[in-house]
């Protein structure tokens, strides 16, 4: 079986898209830098001010990442057989409603240690957009 989760937090993704602005600045003034080394200076200084936001904005996200918690809110599971699909259905539906709410045998079946997994069938695989 092959998973893939959805993770509940985007606020990683903000930082990880500033970063990749700063690297495209970066980029940009390495080849202004080979293509006009008499300016090479004025370059360099713009591509350390790209460096020092880059550091800033590392530190911010590593704060964000202490504060916060990233978790698993939707998984999709691709099985080799049907035989598998079978098996993993019969798991989550095995366990009943009472014996959730009454014992904490299966909470590790929780997703986001409140929800228990809604199964649905996926979409098609030529549908997707990976």
């Amino acid at each position: 079986m092959s998973m893939h989760y959805g993770l509940s937090d985007y606020g990683r993704m903000r930082y990880m898209l500033q970063m990749a602005d700063l690297l495209k600045i970066k980029k940009k003034f390495e080849t202004q830098i080979t293509e006009e080394p008499a300016n090479k200076e004025k370059y360099q200084k713009e591509i350390d001010k790209s460096q020092a936001k880059a550091k800033d904005i590392l530190k911010q996200m590593e704060t964000y990442a202490q504060k916060t918690k990233s978790c698993g809110v939707i998984a999709y599971a691709q099985f080799q057989s049907m035989n598998g699909r079978d098996k993993f259905l019969q798991a989550i539906k095995k366990t009943g409603w009472c014996a959730r709410m009454c014992s904490k045998k299966h909470d590790y079946k929780y997703m986001k240690t409140k929800w228990w997994p809604e199964v649905h069938r996926g979409p098609e695989p030529t549908v997707i957009i990976w």
